[in-house]
């Protein structure tokens, strides 16, 4: 199954890109205050906030069990 929820990424950029992001936000607020952080204490350097906007992934079979738990136990 896919990840449906969206999440948010902060991303430094500039001429020395720092290391990919870690931390998947659950919402733009939180990114935004990590981003805003971020460019304080790192005066002149800009970050960025990344938001989800799909998912993609090939799949060649998937198989799911329709039939009824019927309570057996065994």
């Amino acid at each position: 199954m896919l990840h449906s929820d969206p999440y948010w990424l902060v991303w430094r950029t500039g001429r020395e890109p720092g290391f990919p992001p870690r931390f998947q936000h659950t919402s733009y607020a939180a990114a935004r205050a990590e981003a805003d952080l971020l460019a304080r204490e790192n005066r002149g350097t800009q970050y960025v906030v990344l938001e989800t906007v799909s998912a993609h992934r090939a799949v060649d079979m998937e198989v799911v069990d329709l039939r009824p738990d019927r309570g057996i136990p065994f």
